[in-house]
């Protein structure tokens, strides 16, 4: 039995898995609210109680921030993560730490072309793939295609600077610059935790949008409100609608950036639970979201022939875990 958990910055899901015929099956999946607990331990012991787990062989974690060492502490969770602590809470012999955009890169390989909505169609040729997962943070991953094999590369790319594209980026860029003291990251803008906040504020701030009333009761006081964004655009709230729109496009512009970074050939992929609810979004708008995604200048011709594809499946992560974990025990991969 394999035991993996996915922490992200608002929730943990975790999985246990099981070889059955040379293949891993998910055999549990729960979810749990980050808020909720004072450590990722009591989390994997209610977990184990409620299952009545036995014989766990091996821990996978991936973690929503750069991996350092055998003691680890995400970007936007106020816990530390030990290995000896958990291997002694759980009684397993071996702990894995891996970065949570690193775990969605080993699972694309198991992927169906059922668990993705095609972007842009354009062939998938051989070479390196990028990933951009878009959740309550911005994940980034590179895989890196060495002889025909892709390997994972994590990346903190998402707190890299944001670069506006256009005058008014640059005003929202300076709008934020006053916020954050200087610097402005690309998770400042497309992520849920802050993107549909800053975006929101902005736009309202500088006159481009009208306020509905009931609507700004529904997000007073909130930091995270991508889902009050995302369900007022569906019901046509215009403040809800520009935002969305306004997110959409940085999200595909730093997408492209991502795919001329790691020279994407392969494919381009989005993940992450925002990314999926912005599929409606996204339908909508194909050619908004191409054009924000290959407006790159001389590179332009090259962004227009790479596949782009949004990511439907809500267990990559946990997938690409358990395969971590196998792969570094040197067991086989079915």
């Amino acid at each position: 039995m394999i035991l993996v958990a996915d922490l992200g910055a608002s929730k943990v899901k975790v999985a246990a898995y099981a070889f059955q015929k040379s293949e891993l099956k998910l055999v549990h999946l729960e979810r749990y609210w980050t808020k909720n607990y004072l450590g990722l331990s009591a989390i994997l012991a209610e977990f184990v109680f409620t299952h009545s787990l036995k014989k766990i062989s091996a821990l996978g974690v991936g973690v929503a921030g750069p991996i350092l060492g055998d003691v680890t502490r995400p970007t936007n969770v106020p816990w530390e993560l030990s290995k000896d602590e958990l291997r002694r809470a759980l009684g397993v012999s071996r702990v894995e730490f891996l970065n949570d955009v690193e775990a969605h890169g080993y699972g694309l390989a198991f992927l169906h072309e059922s668990d993705l909505f095609s972007i842009q169609a354009e062939a998938r040729a051989g070479g390196n793939q990028v990933l951009l997962a878009v959740g309550t943070g911005l994940g980034q991953c590179i895989l890196y295609n060495k002889a025909g094999v892709l390997l994972p590369v994590a990346s903190e790319g998402g707190h890299s600077d944001f670069s506006p594209n256009n005058p008014e980026e640059a005003e929202l860029l300076a709008h934020l610059w006053k916020k954050y003291q200087g610097h402005v990251s690309w998770e400042r803008v497309v992520s849920g935790r802050f993107g549909f906040r800053n975006l929101y504020d902005f736009l309202l701030e500088t006159g481009r949008v009208p306020s509905t009333p009931s609507f700004s009761v529904k997000v007073r006081g909130k930091e995270d409100i991508g889902l009050e964004i995302q369900e007022g655009a569906e019901d046509g709230v215009p403040e809800a609608v520009l935002v969305s729109q306004w997110f959409m496009r940085l999200c595909a512009a730093e997408a492209g950036n991502l795919a001329l970074k790691g020279l994407a050939r392969g494919g381009v992929f989005l993940a992450g639970g925002v990314a999926r609810r912005m599929q409606g979004l996204i339908r909508k708008g194909l050619p908004e979201f191409r054009d924000a995604f290959s407006r790159k200048g001389r590179m332009e011709h090259l962004l227009k022939s790479l596949p782009v594809d949004l990511v439907l499946d809500p267990n990559l992560a946990v997938r690409g875990l358990a395969q971590y974990v196998v792969l570094q025990s040197g067991s086989p991969v079915n």
